[in-house]
């Protein structure tokens, strides 16, 4: 058997049998290319030629990856078959190898020399039967060869019992302890169990101890919301401080299905009648308060007398600081009462406008009567004071269309209006006694007095407005909630503030409760205004265009701003005004076109050419402080517009009834009435300056020259008849002959010439501008300076036409040796003459 060596199984050597075990088969590698990529005819154009470098780079960069992966994939291919090569020469070897041992093996059983399979099995039995045979025999020698293995044998046997034994207690104890296990894996689970129970109620009593730690109250707090006075600033700190802690727990919002808690519940129940209880104490402290300082303050203002300015003793309309340091305090508490209770936080902010309507009401009286006092000496004058108002039947002292005795009188009202145009009205009251004597006192005073008022009345409806939004917390930078409050000031802050108009509020609800607040607080004020207008225009209507000023500087300083009940109210006070200014307007043109001027007086200035630069410096006057691009500007300009149009629109219906008449007389006294009044309007107007007439004065001009121009042409007529006929004849002739030709003419050959000539000696010229002076002298007056004017103009026409005949006689009849019998010079010696008889 030794001769055998084991060959577990396998005849081939462990080491040809480890070389030929084949391995893991390599990984299989696929040599197959991917396709090259086509072209795509529907691919856009390239790019740039950047993009066309990167793209060939990375085609490049794709081709050298792909020869790298089939040059590894071809190797991994030769690796694999070597390697079955190489497991193929070793399965050979090892099939060879066990040929020879079996060979071997036979050769030592001699089966190549008998060949007999047979045999070969019975030897190999017989081997085996003798083998076995001698390992029992051994091992009977061995135990009955010593006593001692007996002993061994009865101790093992012994032993055996014993373990047996032990094995079968062994076996009790295992089911005991078995059974014990089950009692004490029991025990564990309930262990854990109750663990987890006890850790879990301790986790729950934590969580509603922290529960009802959010919603719990301490009793200081509630003392304090219950007990703590609210007069000063300590206390009312201490205040809010305790309520802000209660409406914490109140608002709290805790998760899901805690909310609902029967504990919680009943936490906030109690919690919320201690709220309540504190939202009637505040509301019943802040009503009190608001009625008792509005009441001192009412009491204070009508004991004592109104403030006045030092310079014009005007009412100043004091601030109601009193009130607002009393109650600015609880600017805080009122937040609370908006968001705990927001009914009866309305029924504060309607409290405190309806308290503050008998203050606001003395004061807006007190300014009113201290400028309705400036107003009553304009109401005392008469109409004929006014004299800036056209009129039908104009019966001043001054002739309907003519000059009169009262020329100065009316001068000295020009030169009034005209100084008080020519400054400011803050000007001409910060003068000295000159310009006071030079101005209307009554009429300058009257028109500050009223923008003062008005000024004093927007600042207070402002300031009121403001102060209001302030306590309330209505401002749109506002605090939403309590717990975002401000501090809590003893006194108003920035008071001067409180003047400034803001921004719009973006809050329509807020805009209209706070414009609510104010009709509440200033009930009657549109009213009583309107009724002052109506008192200060009923003696002058011109006052209703200095009030529209007034009323439009407040405008444009609330313009834009939250102070929606100011506007309106000014908007409303202004429509007003610009109703009356458009009445007055029309009975100005009513009286303007009711003008009536008889045949007899059809010559002189017409009583509205001569009212109106009055009544335009009256409006320029009145509307001293307008801005060039302001709507009172443009309402004065088409007042100008409207008046100066029916005046020409009068004017020209006047003249064209002197045309339609047909009589010489009749046309040349509507000349002269053109001429002086158009002579008037332009040098009144001209003097005031007032810019937007200059395109009716330029017109005023030309009517005015060219009407003097045919005036002249008409009443030199007269003195030099026969003679300018005769010239005049002469120079239509030389239109259709030559002057040579015209000589020869019947009507105009030297004959007639020498006997017209001879009917105008100087002596009889001299004789004719006598009278000619006295026709012009009834045409015009001289209070105007108009005469000198005219009489020069027809001076200057005789020298002219003297000329012309000259010059006509030169050319027509150079060899008649014949001249005018008067020159020049001797003209220009009886106009001399004549001025110096008549004071010229």
């Amino acid at each position: 058997a030794s001769r055998y060596p084991p060959t577990n199984g396998d005849d081939r050597p462990a080491a040809a049998q480890r070389s030929l075990s084949p391995g893991p088969p390599p990984p299989v590698v696929s040599l197959q290319q991917p396709p090259p990529a086509r072209n795509n005819p529907a691919a856009p154009p390239p790019r740039s030629k950047e993009r066309e470098r990167q793209e060939r780079q990375e085609r490049a960069m794709e081709r050298e990856e792909q020869r790298e992966k089939s040059k590894k994939e071809k190797q991994a291919q030769e690796e694999k078959d070597k390697q079955k090569h190489m497991a193929e020469q070793r399965e050979r070897m090892a099939e060879q190898s066990s040929l020879m041992n079996v060979e071997e093996m036979l050769t030592d059983f001699n089966w190549k020399t008998s060949g007999n399979a047979a045999a070969l099995e019975r030897r190999l039995l017989g081997e085996l039967s003798a083998l076995e045979a001698v390992g029992i025999a051994n091992v009977h020698a061995i135990i009955e060869s010593d006593e001692r293995v007996a002993n061994v044998v009865g101790q093992i046997d012994k032993a055996l019992e014993e373990l047996e034994s032990m094995e079968n207690w062994l076996l009790l104890y295992a089911a005991e302890l078995n059974s014990m296990g089950d009692d004490i894996h029991q025990i564990e689970w309930q262990n854990r169990g109750l663990q987890v129970q006890t850790a879990n109620q301790r986790s729950l009593i934590n969580e509603l101890q922290d529960l009802l730690s959010s919603v719990r109250v301490s009793e200081n707090v509630l003392q304090t919301l219950r007990n703590c006075p609210m007069d000063n600033v300590k206390d009312i700190n201490t205040i809010q401080d305790a309520a802000a802690d209660l409406q914490r727990v109140l608002k709290i919002k805790l998760e899901d299905g805690l909310q609902t808690m029967k504990a919680v519940q009943e936490r906030i129940q109690e919690y919320n009648v201690y709220s309540n209880a504190f939202t009637n104490r505040t509301y019943e402290h802040l009503r009190t308060t608001i009625q008792t300082q509005t009441d001192i303050l009412f009491e204070t203002r009508s004991r004592s007398s109104p403030a006045t300015t030092r310079k014009s003793n005007l009412v100043i309309i004091t601030p109601h600081t009193s009130l607002e340091d009393a109650v600015f305090k609880y600017q805080g508490l009122a937040l609370w009462m908006k968001e705990m209770d927001p009914r009866r936080y309305n029924e504060l902010q309607t409290l405190y406008a309806q308290g503050l309507i008998r203050p606001c009401k003395r004061d807006i009286k007190d300014v009113m009567d201290s400028t309705r006092q400036y107003f009553a000496a304009i109401r005392n004058r008469t109409t004929d004071d006014l004299d800036f108002l056209f009129r039908a039947d104009d019966s001043r002292p001054v002739r309907a269309l003519g000059y009169g005795s009262g020329r100065s009188t009316d001068d000295s009202r020009t030169n009034r209006y005209r100084n008080m145009l020519r400054g400011s009205v803050e000007g001409v009251i910060g003068g000295g006694s000159n310009s006071r004597e030079s101005v209307d006192e009554d009429e300058r005073i009257a028109i500050e007095a009223f923008s003062h008022m008005m000024g004093q009345i927007v600042s207070l409806v402002v300031r009121e407005q403001n102060f209001m939004r302030d306590l309330f917390q209505l401002s749109h930078d506002a605090p939403k909630t309590f717990q975002e409050r401000g501090p809590v000031y003893s006194v108003v802050p920035d008071k001067d503030t409180l003047y400034i108009r803001r921004e719009k509020m973006k809050d329509v609800k807020v805009s209209k409760r706070v414009l609510d607040l104010m009709d509440t607080m200033f009930d009657g004020l549109q009213a009583e205004l309107l009724g002052f207008i109506e008192y200060g225009t009923r003696g002058d209507p011109t006052q209703s265009l200095s009030m529209l000023v007034a009323i439009e500087s407040q405008t444009e300083s609330c313009e834009g701003s939250d102070q929606e009940f100011g506007i309106s109210m000014l908007d409303f006070l202004s429509a007003r005004l610009e109703k009356m200014f458009e009445r007055f307007i029309e009975d100005q043109l009513r009286a303007i076109e009711e003008t009536k001027v008889t045949s007899k007086k059809r010559r002189g200035i017409l009583s509205f050419i001569r009212t109106f630069p009055l009544f335009a410096v009256r409006l320029e006057v009145a509307g001293s402080s307008m801005q060039p691009n302001s709507k009172v500007r443009t309402l004065v300009n088409q007042a100008y517009e409207r008046v100066v149009n029916g005046m020409v629109s009068s004017l020209d219906a006047i003249a064209r009834e002197s045309d339609l008449a047909g009589d010489d007389k009749e046309q040349l006294n509507a000349h002269v009435m053109i001429v002086e009044n158009m002579h008037h309007f332009y040098h009144e107007l001209r003097a005031h300056k007032i810019q937007v007439l200059d395109r009716w004065v330029k017109h005023a001009k030309t009517q005015y020259e060219s009407n003097l121009n045919q005036y002249i042409k008409v009443v030199i007529r007269r003195p030099l008849g026969r003679l300018l006929e005769f010239f005049e004849g002469v120079e239509n002739m030389m239109k259709t002959s030559t002057p040579e030709e015209v000589g020869f003419h019947m009507n105009y050959n030297k004959v007639q010439l020498r006997k017209v000539i001879a009917q105008y000696p100087a002596k009889e010229v001299k004789k004719s501008l006598e009278q000619l002076y006295k026709r012009v002298d009834k045409h015009f007056s001289e209070e105007e300076g108009l005469l000198q004017v005219v009489w020069r103009g027809i001076q200057e026409e005789f020298i002219r036409q003297h000329e012309k005949m000259e010059d006509l006689i030169r050319q027509c009849y150079p060899d008649a040796n014949v001249s005018l019998e008067f020159t020049i010079q001797d003209l220009l010696a009886m106009m001399s003459e004549l001025a110096r008889k008549v004071n010229l």
